[in-house]
């Protein structure tokens, strides 16, 4: 019984990814920022959930993240000094945010704004729990909510770094 929601689970990843093509091969990195101290944009690493369904969906981790955690297998994530946000290049950024307002003072930071995809406006800004958070803990019950709602904002991003 489990091989078999297994299996269904997966189908349903790829019928969904299908609808989809602008996903396929484009990197993409999944950040959080501390709002009372954008000094830094961390990113997670591929040992963390979040990056592992953005794989499962066809696309791939930057360059930047994999580079960083070389040789660091356990690393939950890295991090990049605002200054030297234009180095964090990913097709899609991905984050959490929880309101409006914060998406403004994440993407108008003088130097985070330098990250590209911000810059492309690439990127989802999620304040919806219930679309992102099955990314995080992705189940057998949670993954049809994310392809439901959270695929659409990946797939449009990543139109826009064509």
């Amino acid at each position: 019984q489990a091989a078999k929601v297994k299996t269904d689970t997966e189908n349903s990843i790829k019928t969904a990814v299908a609808k989809y093509p602008a996903l396929k091969g484009k990197s993409a990195a999944w950040a959080w920022f501390t709002p009372t101290d954008l000094s830094k944009a961390s990113f997670y690493t591929s040992i963390d959930n979040r990056p592992r369904m953005l794989e499962a969906f066809g696309m791939t981790t930057p360059s930047f993240v994999t580079k960083l955690s070389a040789g660091k297998p356990n690393l939950f994530s890295v991090d990049v000094s605002a200054e030297n946000a234009s180095t964090a290049d990913a097709d899609v950024l991905v984050f959490y945010v929880d309101n409006v307002a914060q998406t403004k003072q994440i993407t108008g930071n003088a130097l985070l704004s330098k990250i590209p995809a911000l810059q492309r406006g690439s990127y989802v800004a999620s304040s919806d729990n219930v679309a992102a958070m099955p990314m995080s803990s992705p189940t057998p019950l949670s993954i049809p909510t994310a392809l439901e709602k959270f695929l659409p904002q990946l797939a449009a991003a990543a139109a826009k770094a064509q």
